[in-house]
């Protein structure tokens, strides 16, 4: 009767290491995946910094260069302004949609930039 459940522990102890070589192996991965997970979000991180100095070397200079052309603009403005007619003043309010335009196009950008930076935030 021993003899016989030799082989059973035998076969059993088999089936015991094999499931802990499972589970390491499992563990290895998992702690691999957490470890390139860390990896992409330093590696974004590092990304988002970067743009951020972008924008940050940026923005001076297309603010310059905005005040720049609205300057022009309303010096011709102001030439054009010395007796206006109905299309000049229709003109001059659609000039003034555009601009609206542009200033809420540029307000969703930075909520979107915003936005995007409160998420990465709240990741790490």
């Amino acid at each position: 009767m021993e003899l016989t459940r030799v082989p059973v522990l035998g076969a059993f102890v088999r089936r015991l290491h094999a499931t802990i070589d499972h589970r390491v192996e499992q563990s290895r991965t998992a702690r691999h995946l957490e470890w390139i997970e860390a990896e992409r979000l330093r590696h974004l991180d590092m990304r988002m910094d970067s743009l951020d100095q972008a924008i940050q070397r940026l923005a001076p200079q297309v603010a310059a260069l905005e005040v720049r052309f609205e300057d022009r603009r309303l010096d011709e403005l102001a030439n054009r302004m010395a007796s206006p007619t109905a299309a000049e003043v229709a003109t001059i309010m659609e000039l003034i949609g555009e601009e609206q335009r542009r200033v809420t196009v540029r307000l969703a950008a930075l909520s979107h930039f915003e936005e995007r930076l409160r998420r990465l935030e709240i990741a790490n």
